[in-house]
């Protein structure tokens, strides 16, 4: 077996077609170097590497064993032909480990481990997540990881701080790291855009417990921002629903909140997608008014989200400032989809809105296939589980193959 040999290389086009994988062939060999780094390892780690939702990860898994590439000794591992085909067909070797395991790439040192047990602590005490708006916080570490890196560029110090959405509890891991860190009161406090009320009220709390000064507002982002919150920002954080309308929404909203000057400064997590999906995201990004300084792939590390891989990349953001636009802009196909930043947004914007198909789950037991909140059945799969299969009355249920947000 060579690397030449095109019917090696067809392993991956074929395993790819089988499975509906958006990154094609391509993402076939990102998922065969994951194993080969990680295993033999559990299916989510795997996943993580590759950045890959886990059951799209889980579908190559089955395919990639059909072909006698993968096994499951101790884990998802390479197969002895599975090891002659990375290091042949993909040429891989084994006597460099790149990757930085104690930094994740990032660059960063790990949060301070009281800081994430004080952290934890307060999140312990969040409201349930409600899917249907995309909430699927990040781990402790995460949050406190976005903050160090807000320090890091010189986002925190002097500077006003505007959240938009924070089930992640970004805003709290702001408030330790500035007391850690020693700064000076911040000429603001942190402002929180938050829509859901029971997320609004537990952060108030929380910031209560902890004594920092922290401003709640229930708002929901499809409206347009407050007069008093438009240009009155230097730096923005959020993390959208993973949704190219909830980017674009949420950055126009973000360039409403910052004042018209070079040099502000953006913080966008966002799931990792197909190439083609990635440049429609950076278009999305240039169009809000923001250059990209820095992506940090597989920054965020998420509670749940399986649909992601549970991680998720980290983008930094300049404002390119009002002034810089060219007087002789001409307007492009994503600007006429571009959200009206002075008006309410009634188009699509959740996962749920934009892709039906992530609702489709089939019943184990008899494998009738129910839509979440369609036609009876409950609006979440917790719901659903709660009250069983509406035809048999089984709980356990599996996500249709293929269904990506």
């Amino acid at each position: 077996m060579t690397p030449s040999d095109p019917a090696n290389k067809d392993v991956l086009a074929r395993v790819a077609t089988a499975t509906n994988l958006r990154e094609g062939a391509e993402g076939v060999a990102t998922f065969l170097r994951a194993v080969k780094r990680e295993g033999p390892a559990a299916l989510n780690q795997i996943a993580r590497t590759a950045r890959l939702p886990v059951p799209v990860a889980s579908a190559l898994r089955r395919e990639l064993e059909t072909e006698g590439l993968l096994t499951r000794r101790g884990g998802v591992g390479l197969s002895e032909a599975g090891g002659r085909f990375v290091a042949e067909v993909l040429g891989l070797g084994d006597a460099l480990a790149p990757h930085c395991a104690t930094c994740g790439g990032t660059g960063l040192a790990g949060p301070d481990a009281g800081l994430v047990d004080r952290l934890s602590s307060l999140m312990a005490k969040a409201p349930k997540v409600d899917v249907t708006l995309d909430q699927a916080p990040c781990t402790a570490a995460t949050a406190l990881r976005r903050a160090l890196l807000m320090l890091e560029t010189g986002a925190l110090e002097g500077r006003r701080i505007l959240v938009l959405g924070d089930d992640d509890s970004v805003s709290l891991a702001l408030c330790l790291v500035a007391e850690a860190a020693e700064l000076p009161a911040l000429p603001a406090p942190i402002t929180v855009l938050e829509v859901d009320a029971d997320w609004a009220a537990y952060l108030e709390a929380a910031a209560g417990e902890i004594g920092a000064e922290l401003r709640v507002i229930r708002h929901d982002l499809r409206e347009p921002l407050p007069a008093d919150l438009r240009q009155a920002f230097d730096v923005i954080e959020t993390d959208p629903p993973y949704t190219l309308e909830g980017a674009r929404l949420f950055l126009a909203r973000a360039a409403q909140a910052l004042v018209p000057e070079t040099g502000t400064l953006g913080f966008l997590s966002f799931g990792a997608q197909a190439p083609a999906w990635q440049a429609r995201l950076l278009a999305a990004v240039a169009e809000a008014g923001f250059a990209v300084t820095g992506l940090y792939p597989g920054f965020n590390r998420y509670q749940g989200a399986g649909l992601l891989g549970s991680t998720g990349q980290m983008l930094t953001l300049a404002g390119t400032g009002a002034a810089d636009r060219p007087a002789d802009h001409r307007q492009t196909e994503a600007e006429t989809d571009a959200p009206d930043a002075d008006a309410r947004y009634a188009g699509p914007l959740y996962t749920f809105d934009v892709n039906p198909r992530a609702r489709r789950y089939r019943c184990a037991s008899c494998g009738a296939v129910h839509s979440l909140g369609e036609d009876g059945v409950p609006a979440t799969i917790e719901a659903l589980k709660a009250g069983g299969c509406p035809a048999c009355g089984a709980t356990l249920f599996k996500r249709q193959a293929g269904d990506r947000g």
